[in-house]
């Protein structure tokens, strides 16, 4: 890892890290058994090293953050992991995640609240549930949209510090 990597870990240890949907669905797959995310088309695309290297990443943090819109997500992609009967849903795996699901922090906020916010008609119901919870977790994603929102949203918040600053500069 990089040294902004550890500065961001060390400085979210305490907060937790909000990880989102296909990071995690990578996460439960991996924790259930790491070749099978090679089996998920949902997580195929991912280099092989990957769910390694997001459980390290995880494992450094005192909590992990979701959402129930996030956790809903990670239960639909689950359904369509591949299982030996074609007529159940993948019990063990399903097990798992409900083992992981009790240690996490779920965060609820109501749908009508998410679809208020400015970012909805951009990045929809689970992402939007992200940026609601502002700058309080380090978030842990791979999707662009997401991370371009988020940045903006970071930018902007410098930005407004730094302008308060200086307006309490100059009124002192």
């Amino acid at each position: 890892m990089n040294d902004y990597a550890v500065q961001l870990i060390q400085k979210y240890r305490k907060e937790g890290v909000l990880i989102d949907t296909n990071l995690l669905l990578l996460y439960v797959i991996g924790t259930y058994d790491p070749k099978g995310v090679r089996r998920s088309t949902k997580t195929l695309s991912f280099p092989p090293n990957t769910f390694d290297l997001v459980d390290r990443v995880i494992n450094q943090f005192d909590k992990v953050i979701t959402t129930p819109y996030i956790l809903a997500e990670v239960s639909n992609w689950l359904a369509q992991f591949p299982s030996s009967d074609k007529n159940k849903l993948h019990p063990e795996l399903f097990d798992r995640f409900a083992k992981l699901i009790k240690g996490f922090v779920e965060i609820p906020e109501t749908s009508t609240g998410i679809a208020n916010h400015s970012a909805f008609c951009f990045l929809g119901l689970a992402d939007t549930s992200i940026v609601s919870l502002g700058n309080k977790y380090l978030v842990l994603t791979t999707d662009g949209r997401l991370m371009a929102y988020l940045q903006k949203m970071v930018l902007m918040l410098s930005i407004l510090t730094t302008c308060n600053k200086t307006a309490v500069t100059s009124y002192n």
